[in-house]
């Protein structure tokens, strides 16, 4: 995997903000948006913490 790190968000539902540009997801089904991109690059999405995929 080379130089794949490996870490999880620390933000949570509290921190969307209505009509931005970055998506932002929970643990529920909902898509959010935020502000600011929390990593920069390539990333693979993995749900967590009981998530209702």
């Amino acid at each position: 995997m080379g130089g794949c790190e490996i870490t999880t968000g620390k933000l949570d539902a509290n921190a969307m903000v209505q009509d931005e540009q970055f998506d932002f997801y929970t643990s529920g089904i909902d898509v959010y948006k935020i502000d600011k991109a929390a990593f920069e690059g390539p990333v693979i999405t993995i749900a967590g913490n009981g998530a209702s995929v």
